[in-house]
């Protein structure tokens, strides 16, 4: 994302370099001029999902839109697992740490992810709560997806290749079901919550289709990832459990 940024920054620079150059009163410079600031438009334009409503709103894979930051108060919610039982934020801090994932069987992201993920839960399980919310599916079959961005077909690709073909549940009690699959094909160990149909605690963290946060007891987020990152996230547990400063991964 910051690559992208950066990417942006230095074609609108071109643009402005260009344009500038433009007025330019000799002929060649006026020349190389136009071609830069023709350059710069065609290539930011090429970056549709910046220019999309959408991707603003609900943000495109990976990315967060909106959510609680590090050092903000955690929304709380009530939400049933795949087995029926009922499980609160507030109950699971009450005793640990959190560690919040969000995922869907059709995010390759999250499938890819599990596995260090249920290595975490087994190193640090006794002393922090592991909990994934399931949410929207990502990248259904024959659905539209709930992001913008380029990686759609990629991701489609991914799913065809593992041979995950899910469609987007119109039904809670579908959700339910594809969230019970999706724990069984990766072995998750881990509770797995289920948003209801409004998504209203994916949209309270975010909306991204593999987001993690990092949750204290008091109900704080010492820290939050757009993308689920193992490495970086089990970090911020090992500084939460010796008791140091938070490092703000975003």
């Amino acid at each position: 994302m910051k690559k992208t940024i950066r990417l942006l920054l230095l074609l609108a620079v071109l643009g402005l370099v260009g344009a500038s150059a433009a007025l330019h009163p000799i002929l060649p410079m006026r020349l190389v001029g136009g071609i830069a600031f023709l350059l710069s438009v065609t290539l930011l334009a090429s970056f549709t999902r910046f220019f999309s409503l959408r991707y603003w709103r609900q943000g495109s894979c990976g990315i967060l839109s909106g959510g609680p930051e590090p050092g903000a108060w955690a929304p709380d919610f009530i939400l049933k697992t795949t087995e029926g039982r009922f499980v609160s934020l507030r109950d699971l801090r009450a005793r640990k740490p959190v560690a919040l994932v969000t995922g869907s069987y059709s995010c390759p992201a999250f499938r890819g992810s599990s596995g260090r993920l249920e290595e975490l839960h087994s190193r640090y399980g006794d002393r922090v709560a592991f909990l994934i919310l399931y949410t929207v599916e990502a990248h259904p079959e024959g659905s539209q997806r709930p992001y913008s961005g380029s990686g759609g077909k990629k991701a489609a690709g991914r799913n065809r290749d593992d041979g995950i073909f899910v469609t987007q549940p119109q039904k809670y009690e579908e959700r339910v079901k594809t969230a019970a699959q999706c724990r069984d094909a990766l072995s998750l160990d881990i509770t797995v919550a289920i948003d209801d149909m409004d998504n209203q605690v994916w949209v309270a963290y975010g909306s991204a289709p593999n987001a993690a946060y990092l949750i204290d007891r008091r109900g704080k987020v010492i820290a939050r990832h757009g993308s689920f990152h193992p490495p970086t996230f089990e970090e911020s547990i090992k500084r939460c459990l010796s008791g140091l400063a938070p490092i703000k991964w975003t």
